[in-house]
């Protein structure tokens, strides 16, 4: 009996010394596999450089420190095993900020503080930022396009029944939460605007789909096409201006995916309880042959990204692009980021943004207003409001400004061959040009080929500049060049244009280059 009770009280112990036993090993051999940790930003530790004088002042300690936590063999699937074992068997969460609710919803804390903190004092900021708000709807209406505001929800407001009790949410009556005074300013000022917590607690109301997943902190896409569905109709109401209705289609059954899942990444838990019913959505339009698509811009948070999705799905829009919390612009059509802005509102950008599209959608959630979203509106409604504007677009004048040459002579080449000619560009005009990268007004050039007699044979692609081209500057590109198909004698005229604007030999006859080209 004596030896059994030393075995079973040495399993433990011996267990975890060849656990760590195997991980020495691995660091020793530089064996050191990783999986992805949600809620990690910090940028990776690299191994210090030795010097006396980083070993006398720490700083080369606390280096190694940091590359040897970060590169501990197998540490993203310890803690990943660490936060399953809170969440199945301690019933918490290993993230701070995301809290575990009734029947296992995840929950994040700042949404829930957010309904029980009074935010009374806030009063003047909201007012301000409201006031900025009618300044631009007054602005933009007056010049002849649309505004409209829209409240995300809170999770936590709309599945208030899943927040744990110690939190006390009963007392909320005895406070103003952000969501209160953001509306009670809205209408104060005659903002138009759709709350859509009204939907997605229809949605909660009907029992058959819920407005959030248990594991996400964002809206469902079903939620989400609802609201998109009631805030194109409020904006009627409100505006007169009708646009297509989202045809939902809901297959049951498959587990929720991307942002319905956020949460869960948050914790780094492999395995969390999934809801019983979800809804995937496939959306549609209708479209009439004689319908004119506007194109719509969105000032918002991360809960565009189901909006992006539910207007992508069809043509309701010649052009839909959001900016998320004024860091990341995305077009839906192509998910990648198009411009980051750090924090700052870059107003060349903005003015082409306010110049060029049509409806103008600014979304917060429910929970409060992003101080980058202040920011924005602060700054849009001075703007705005003082009428001063930045050249963006070429005109007559400007375009006569721009020279363009060559050091080529001629060209040689062989039927149908791609071929590039390296021109100078001289920007003596007021205005940046764009790259296509950083405008809706690119600066491109262009070519055409013609036969000896004049005749045009070829009208060929644009090749826009791979930088921007400030005023006062000059620059050389390589502009792309296809030869014809059939072998001859021709010419190449190269010119440019600015999207949307101009023509640079319409208002510069002389502009253009021509060059002889011989294609064998």
């Amino acid at each position: 009996m004596k030896k059994s009770a030393v075995v079973r009280a040495l399993i433990m112990p011996i267990f975890c010394l060849a656990i760590l036993f195997g991980i020495a090993v691995c660091s020793l051999c530089g064996i050191s596999p990783q999986t992805y940790l949600g809620g990690v930003t910090a940028e990776k530790a690299e191994f210090p450089e030795e010097s006396s004088k980083a070993l006398l002042d720490g700083s080369y300690q606390q280096g190694l420190e940091a590359y040897v936590n970060e590169n501990f063999p197998f540490r993203s699937y310890l803690v990943k095993s660490y936060s399953q074992f809170l969440y199945s068997v301690m019933g918490d969460s290993s993230n701070s900020n995301v809290i575990m609710g009734e029947d296992n919803y995840l929950i994040e804390k700042g949404y829930i503080q957010s309904m029980t903190a009074d935010a009374w004092e806030m009063r003047y900021t909201y007012k301000d930022y409201v006031k900025n708000l009618k300044i631009i709807q007054d602005t933009l209406e007056a010049q002849g396009k649309t505004f409209f505001y829209i409240v995300s929800p809170s999770k936590a407001e709309t599945m208030v029944e899943k927040i744990p009790q110690y939190f006390e949410v009963g007392s909320t009556d005895e406070v103003v939460t952000q969501h209160e005074l953001l509306v009670f300013f809205l209408e104060e000022y005659g903002i138009k605007y759709y709350d859509t917590i009204h939907t997605v607690r229809e949605v909660k109301k009907e029992k058959v789909y819920s407005p959030y997943t248990k594991n996400g902190t964002h809206w469902t896409y079903y939620a989400a096409a609802r609201s998109v569905s009631d805030i194109f109709g409020s904006l009627y109401v409100q505006t007169g201006v009708e646009l297509l209705q989202p045809q939902i289609m809901v297959v049951d059954g498959d587990l929720p995916s991307g942002e319905d899942l956020d949460l869960q990444r948050l914790i780094n838990a492999p395995y969390t309880q999934q809801d019983d019913v979800y809804a995937q959505v496939q959306v549609s339009y209708n479209i009439p042959e004689d319908y004119v698509a506007p194109k719509a811009y969105l000032f918002g948070t991360s809960f565009q990204e189901q909006i992006g999705f539910v207007v992508g799905q069809g043509d309701v829009f010649k052009d839909y692009r959001s900016l998320k919390y004024l860091l990341t612009e995305t077009r839906f059509e192509a998910p990648r980021v198009d411009l980051a802005l750090d924090g700052t509102v870059q107003e060349e950008r903005m003015q082409e943004i306010l110049e060029y599209y049509d409806i103008f959608f600014f979304e917060t959630n429910a929970s409060g207003v992003s101080e980058s979203h202040i920011e924005l509106v602060s700054w849009m409604a001075n703007k705005l409001s003082s009428g001063e504007q930045i050249k963006i677009k070429l005109d007559v004048d400007e375009a006569q400004k721009l020279e363009i040459n060559t050091t080529v002579p001629e060209l040689q080449t062989s039927m149908g061959e791609k071929f590039s000619v390296a021109v100078t560009l001289k920007n003596d005009s007021t205005c940046t040009l764009k790259s296509d990268e950083k405008s809706i007004y690119p600066f491109c050039f262009a070519y055409r080929i013609y036969d000896m007699n004049g005749k045009l044979i070829k009208d060929g692609e644009w090749t826009a500049l791979t930088e921007d081209l400030e005023a006062g500057t000059e620059n050389t590109y390589d502009v792309n060049i296809t030869a014809p198909e059939a072998a001859g004698e021709y010419k190449v005229q190269i010119t440019a244009v600015q999207d949307k604007v101009i023509w640079v030999e319409m208002a510069n006859p002389e502009f253009p280059i021509y060059l002889p080209i011989s294609v064998q």
